[in-house]
């Protein structure tokens, strides 16, 4: 009985130092995101698309029957859909780049709860939905500039993706 309350003081002490481990492990990850410009070249990458996309909702004959506002929707849509796909994939990549690395093992032999370390990597991950949508609004407002749309689709979009992207 004794061990035992000795193992839960010794799991809440470990417990209380990381604790604020997480904001350790997203700082690294945002570093090695932003950093080493993996983050800038999928940006890169998304803009072109929404650049693309907005160009050709805007002048192509075939899409011209829609609406502004729903031009300003599938602008929107696009936006989430592609912002999402990235968080995805940086996720995905930065606890399987651990392991490709051979440094997951290290990383969850230090006094750092699983979750800690996983919810690090959301967070840095998370930062490219905000990236992705700060490069989406000057296409949406662009879309939408003459019909009055832009301030609800800004909201409607930050909310929706911020709610399908959160760690």
């Amino acid at each position: 009985m004794a061990s035992d309350t000795a193992t839960a003081g010794v799991a809440d002490q470990v417990e209380a130092r990381s604790s604020g481990a997480w904001t350790v492990v997203a700082g690294q990850e945002l570093r090695d995101l932003w950093l080493s410009g993996k983050g800038l070249a999928m940006m890169l990458a998304y803009t072109v698309l929404l650049s693309i996309s907005t160009y050709l909702i805007a002048t192509n004959q075939e899409l011209n029957f829609l609406e502004q506002r729903e031009a300003v929707s599938l602008t929107l849509k696009i936006a989430v859909a592609v912002g999402g796909l990235l968080v995805v994939l940086v996720a995905a990549d930065a606890v399987s780049g651990e392991r490709e690395r051979g440094t997951l093992e290290s990383l969850l032999l230090t006094p750092v709860s699983r979750r800690s370390i996983l919810l690090g990597k959301g967070v840095a991950a998370f930062s490219l939905w905000v990236g992705a949508f700060v490069f989406a609004v000057p296409y949406i407002w662009w879309i939408g500039r003459d019909v009055g749309t832009f301030g609800k689709a800004v909201v409607g979009g930050l909310v929706v993706g911020t709610l399908l992207h959160s760690p």
